[in-house]
């Protein structure tokens, strides 16, 4: 007769029938929504597509929710919001929005009398007394406090939207204004140039110092297109990272790439383009939004209240203030303009290329590339396009649009194996807008492309322990191991590698013995007896491909965002018992290499040459 929903760190009673919002375990009695999701994925993952679309082509006072965000003809903020981003990283909208209509899933199978909902999560409680009282329900909320450390962040995601807009672009201003103290390069045009839009980020540090650009994210690539006689102009995202160069010696090794390499490439960053004139341009259109988005305000509420999943409201509602009113609204009219500003400082390009990951300001990017008329613009996701990343699907409406004001979208995609490539399509996206070509980033794993070796592990077995870019989730990851680290005995050596993003203390974990190496990854690889990972890193396949055996840890509060969800015999685990159930599976004597069909690594790159037309 009662359900119960729970949404709490001890466990619910256990003669009580209960759907529990977080982790992977159940009983008789108990069961993981989260490892419900995961065994019949794609209902959830279309309904909550086809609700993002439907948003976007709400009407208000006569006109859809994209043309009220406007920004110039054509152009629509709309593709830049939090809610058509579906950023895993950026929000939790994502999965707790496929959680719900998971439950809405069960509640029609189980037909409960009432529900009772334990949890600290007011707004997702609002989302289920509404959906309750859709289907004639009776709800219980039992909120509880949960004992958390506010940060600075907090505090500033409390403030007002119209003040978390100003503050954003304030402290912006007074970080990158320093980037502006570097010339704009001479630019190359003509047939023999290529535009790159990227990332300054996971460089060779060496190579970048002594003048010689060299990304990880691209490899070898650049200098490929430079000995086939193509001259590239480079934009780059300066990341502020842990790992990276600060904005000093960032402004330093770049004027040293451009006297060096000034024959062969160009470069700057995007906010060396920041101008007074720029900033007064960027705070216009904000108040200019703000006010529009305002008068619209009660329509909008009364035309959501009239939508057949307004119950989802509570939980949408904060990325969609964030992207009308604040944080991001202004973020993305400042990354409007600078792309502006740069795009239309080019000589026209016949091909561009971009660092693709469906970013926000991916689409104001390939809007203002058209807008200026420069030529054909291929999408280059560097790493695996995994189930559950969403950012990188749409409706089918979306790419068969038409309208002036219909999502910006490139040319083509460039898929780099087997694996993303079947997430496309089995995500029923254009397969006509993809392409495949060789994975930049793994040419080196073609080597070891051979059914014929056999892995043979001696004590103690090395495993290398691969940090994500998430804190949370590899926290989680290196709690586990730390609870079943007793359990390993000296049978097992761990060697913790962090995220450049994300480096990690790991005094906190007092029961596991661990050192750390910030050595690549591939030389790593060749050392190792094993990899252990969390759900995010595409290093997971990369470990695979090398014929290592992984155990990937599944965060108890995510859904499996692994890139090795779907893929056969992967193994994944969620507790410490599993965790050594596991290793005692995988290391029994002796293991077949993988066959590493994941990526295509031809480092002769036929794929791509044929691609862009050269020899």
């Amino acid at each position: 007769d009662t359900l119960l929903i729970w949404d709490r760190n001890d466990n619910p009673p256990n003669d009580r029938f209960a759907l529990l919002w977080n982790g992977y375990q159940e009983t008789e009695c108990h069961f993981s929504l989260l490892k419900k999701i995961n065994e019949d994925p794609e209902k959830f993952r279309e309904d909550y597509l086809k609700l993002i679309y439907d948003y976007g082509e709400l009407i208000v006072d006569g006109k859809r929710i994209i043309e009220h965000l406007e920004l110039q003809p054509e152009y629509s903020l709309y593709w830049m919001s939090l809610l058509s981003e579906k950023s895993l990283i950026k929000s939790k909208t994502v999965q707790n929005c496929v959680r719900l209509i998971s439950i809405k899933y069960y509640l029609n199978l189980f037909n409960p009398k009432s529900v009772s909902f334990f949890s600290s999560n007011s707004s997702v409680s609002k989302a289920i007394e509404q959906l309750c009282i859709n289907e004639n329900i009776t709800y219980k909320y039992f909120p509880h406090k949960n004992k958390k450390q506010y940060t600075t962040s907090d505090f500033y995601k409390k403030t007002p939207y119209f003040i978390q807009g100003p503050i954003f672009l304030f402290n912006h201003i007074i970080k990158r204004w320093p980037l502006r103290n570097i010339n704009i390069p001479k630019w190359f045009s003509g047939k023999s140039s290529i535009f790159i839009f990227s990332y300054f980020f996971n460089l060779n540090q060496k190579a970048c110092s002594s003048g010689y650009f060299y990304s990880r994210q691209w490899e070898s690539f650049p200098g490929v297109l430079e000995n086939s006689g193509k001259k590239i102009n480079w934009i780059h995202h300066y990341l502020s990272t842990a790992n990276e160069p600060d904005i000093s010696i960032a402004k330093l090794w770049l004027n040293k790439i451009n006297k060096k390499q000034n024959l062969k490439s160009a470069h700057i960053f995007l906010d060396s383009f920041l101008s007074i004139k720029l900033i007064i341009k960027t705070i216009r259109d904000w108040i200019r939004t703000y006010y529009k988005m305002i008068q619209i305000q009660k329509p909008l509420l009364k035309a959501i209240y009239n939508h057949p999943n307004a119950w989802l409201w509570s939980i949408l509602e904060d990325d969609w203030y964030s992207s009308v009113y604040g944080k991001v609204l202004m973020s993305n009219i400042l990354w409007f303009h600078l792309i502006d500003k740069a795009i239309s400082n080019l000589p026209k390009q016949h091909l561009g290329l971009f660092l693709c990951e469906n970013m926000n300001w991916e689409y104001a990017f390939i809007y203002l590339w058209r807008k200026h008329g420069h030529g054909r613009l291929i999408a280059v996701p560097h790493s695996t396009i995994n189930y559950w990343d969403l950012r990188f699907f749409d409706q089918p409406q979306i790419w068969k649009a038409r309208d002036p004001l219909r999502k910006p979208l490139p040319d083509l995609i460039a898929v780099n194996g087997n694996l993303s490539w079947n997430s496309y399509k089995n995500a029923n996206q254009p397969m006509d807008r993809m392409v495949k070509v060789e994975a930049l980033r793994y040419l080196h794993l073609e080597k070891y492309k051979s059914n014929a070796i056999i892995r043979e592990f001696k004590k103690p077995i090395q495993l290398l322990v691969l940090g994500d870019i998430v804190y949370n989730t590899t926290n989680s990851m290196l709690k586990i191991l730390d609870s079943a680290y007793e359990h390993l005995n000296d049978a097992y050596q761990l060697i913790f590698k962090p995220h450049p993003a994300n480096p990690i203390k790991l005094d906190n974990y007092s029961s596991l013995k661990i050192s750390v190496t910030n050595d690549k990854l591939d030389l790593l690889l060749q050392k190792f007896d094993g990899v252990i990972c969390s759900i995010y890193t595409s290093a997971s396949i990369e470990a695979l491909s090398t014929g290592l055996p992984v155990i990937t840890f599944l965060d108890n509060h995510d859904l499996n965002y692994s890139p090795l969800c779907g893929v056969n015999d992967a193994c994944f685990v969620s507790s410490g018992e599993e965790f050594v159930q596991a290793l005692k599976n995988q290391y029994q004597n002796t293991i077949p290499i993988n066959e590493g069909n994941y990526y295509w690594t031809n480092p002769d790159l036929p794929r791509w040459k044929k691609l862009l037309e050269f020899d």
